[in-house]
């Protein structure tokens, strides 16, 4: 696994339908933030761009 980095802004490339797809696991746990629960999505594949 790479190193992990804190971003200030990034862009998700690609079909939001594509994405929706290609979720493998819902964690059942949810995280409480200021805009409501979240939960964590784990995904086949993603491309994600954006700056540190």
């Amino acid at each position: 696994m790479g190193e992990r980095v804190s971003v200030e802004s990034a862009t998700v490339a690609g079909d939001f339908r594509d994405l929706l797809k290609a979720v493998i696991h819902v964690e059942p746990l949810v995280e409480i933030t200021p805009g409501g629960l979240c939960p964590r999505l784990w995904v086949d594949s993603l491309s994600i761009t954006g700056e540190q």
